[in-house]
């Protein structure tokens, strides 16, 4: 669907909680996960910018000028901003310098609460070129939204003058009466500041003030090192994705839909999809085995289908499944206990049953426009 942006209307519309269309211009309404603590509506492939709220400088007295082949160690603070308390989770620092590859590095702590500041510091290597250098910073960090864990990559970038060696030798002939050279005689003059010499620089030295620098969400570099999307496809699912369901009968599965939108999971099992009072929480796709081609339910074998038996959500831009049922669920040929989550590939296979004998058996298929899954569709075998 072509994202069109939200309206004065949407933010008033999304205060009703059973409102997933703005009923006034028609926009799809993508809460957080966490809306309750932020009231924020989303981007398809945005993060809530109340919960993911990381701020990075540069502490007091840090020195960003040095000399042809020396090192510097920067002095660095990280806060977390969040005005709806959640904390963040550094999972990955990476540091990049012209020329070379991304370099791990480990902080010593993983926590920042809301309101907190954490400091660690980073060293540049030996400054190989003068003039401007560049280090380049990559955090990953995550934050759980609704009970699902989300990592974010954020890159800054911190500039540093180097001063190349610009000391020189001049060979003069002079000549010195009463002294000891004799005339036409060569002497050395060494011109600017002594090789020993320790450089002050007029600017980029020592500050009296921290210095914020600017984290940018930096996607490209999620998708391509798997952070979020599907790293080989080179595409995301964003929560505006429709979702089909084929092969099934039609009291079973709902019309195609974007089930994902605000956070929500899709819930399959044997229960039905009616609420009623027997059955009061609905699954979105009733999963049942019926005798031959009749309408008839096979009880027995669909008894052994629990009442919720999986459920789909996403989670860092792919589809999660996390497997319920008591009689196991299977993810190809693996046996997924009760609680397992996998993330599910294009063309993967979901059995509610042993799948040598699982009817039915559902196949993934996902169908992108460009870097973009725009629909899912989950097809009955069998």
């Amino acid at each position: 669907m072509e994202w069109k942006g939200y309206q004065p209307c949407c933010r008033v519309r999304a205060l009703d909680g059973a409102a997933r269309i703005c009923p006034d211009c028609g926009q799809v309404l993508l809460r957080c996960r966490s809306f309750a603590g932020c009231r924020a509506l989303l981007g398809p492939l945005e993060a809530c910018p109340i919960h993911v709220a990381p701020r990075l400088q540069l502490q007091r007295g840090a020195v960003l000028a040095a000399n042809l082949g020396d090192r510097i160690t920067l002095p660095l603070v990280l806060a977390n901003a969040s005005g709806a308390g959640g904390e963040l989770r550094l999972r990955r620092l990476l540091r990049m310098l012209p020329g070379q590859e991304p370099e791990e590095l480990t902080p010593l702590w993983e926590t920042v609460r809301p309101g907190e500041e954490r400091s660690f510091t980073v060293e540049t290597g030996v400054l190989e070129a003068g003039g401007t250098s560049r280090v380049s910073l990559v955090l990953v960090l995550a934050t759980s939204l609704g009970g699902v864990d989300e990592d974010y990559a954020f890159a800054t970038e911190i500039l540093l003058r180097v001063r190349r060696d610009e000391t020189k030798q001049i060979v003069q002939n002079i000549r010195v009466e009463g002294g000891s050279f004799a005339a036409g005689a060569s002497a050395v003059v060494q011109t600017g500041p002594s090789v020993h010499e320790s450089w002050k620089p007029a600017d980029g030295g020592p500050g009296d003030a921290p210095a914020p620098l600017a984290l940018e969400r930096a996607e490209a570099f999620e998708l391509r090192h798997g952070i979020r999307g599907y790293r080989d496809e080179g595409c995301r699912v964003p929560s505006t994705v429709e979702l089909e369901c084929r092969g099934f009968r039609a009291d079973d599965a709902p019309p195609a839909g974007r089930p994902f939108a605000g956070g929500a999971r899709f819930a399959a099992g044997r229960n039905g999809r009616k609420a009623r009072a027997d059955n009061p929480t609905p699954n979105d796709l009733a999963l049942r085995i019926y005798r031959g081609t009749g309408s008839a339910v096979d009880a027995e074998r669909t008894g052994r289908i629990s009442g919720r038996h999986f459920e789909l959500f996403l989670q860092n831009d792919r589809l999660v499944l996390r497997a319920l049922g008591r009689h196991g669920t299977w993810h190809g040929d693996a046996a997924l206990p009760a609680g397992t989550e996998v993330v599910l590939q294009p063309g993967d296979r979901i059995a509610v049953l042993e799948p040598a004998t699982a009817v039915p058996q559902i196949a993934v298929a996902m169908h992108a426009r460009g870097p973009t899954v725009e629909r899912i569709v989950l097809e009955r075998r069998g």
